[in-house]
């Protein structure tokens, strides 16, 4: 690798985090190596590889852990347990906190995580046409009406009417999902 810690987690995460476990077992130190479980956990969150995160941590939390090893596992604990409150602030503490490049690996790890949440919920955009919608944004706007703009009439046939497409748009959308 040309330089240790490397500038950037998204350059080649594959040979960044190949490097780090070479490095781990190899005994010679140099500048730099003091960061190679905290690269190495910023490069695994990257990834979206929370268990191999953990078993990092587990690894070294008995050595007598750096306090920024810890501060990246609370990060990756976060991810692991769905706290969105916990993975943000431990992101903007690190940043906030600490020089170049792991206050740019704290934005790169929040930048993949959000990316990753928002390719889950990707599936979208086969629901718009459904619902009669142009656009995600229109969905949005529909959605952040309030309540009583967005409610069925009291007549009960439309009630009826309305719950069966539902219903039938939900049995669709699992048919759908059994065959994929």
């Amino acid at each position: 690798m040309a330089s240790w810690p490397p500038e950037s987690l998204g350059a080649d995460p594959e040979v960044i985090l190949n490097e780090c476990e070479i490095m781990e077992v190899l005994p010679e130190k140099g500048e730099g190596k003091q960061f190679i479980q905290v690269v190495e956990m910023a490069t695994l969150l990257y990834l979206g590889e929370f268990v191999h995160a953990r078993h990092l941590w587990r690894r070294w939390k008995d050595n007598n852990p750096s306090t920024l090893l810890a501060e990246w596992w609370k990060v990756g604990a976060g991810m692991m347990s769905n706290e969105p409150k916990a993975i943000w602030e431990g992101l903007a503490h690190i940043e906030a906190t600490h020089p170049a490049p792991i206050k740019s690996y704290a934005q790169e790890v929040g930048i993949a995580f959000r990316k990753n949440i928002l390719d889950s919920y990707s599936t979208v955009q086969p629901y718009l046409a459904l619902l009669n919608f142009s656009s995600a944004e229109e969905a949005q706007q529909f959605l952040l009406q309030p309540i009583a703009a967005r409610t069925w009439s009291n007549n009960s046939v439309q009630r009826k009417t309305s719950l069966t497409q539902v219903v039938a748009f939900l049995d669709s959308a699992t048919s759908v999902d059994t065959k994929a």
